[in-house]
């Protein structure tokens, strides 16, 4: 995916051993690590996105 005005760049701090365990998972998956959040942000706002409050 390439940068542009419709993208925005998150930063998130993991430990080492779980980034380089799940850049190995990405990799079994045929994805890097940016697709597989870009996929799991896009499954979790289908999930929660349109939810009404419950009072």
């Amino acid at each position: 995916m390439k940068k542009d005005a419709n993208t925005k760049q998150l930063t998130v701090l993991v430990d080492v051993e779980e980034l380089k365990e799940f850049q190995n998972v990405c990799k079994t998956q045929d994805m890097n690590s940016s697709q597989a959040v870009r996929a799991f942000i896009r499954d979790y706002i289908k999930k929660y996105g349109k939810q009404e409050s419950k009072k």
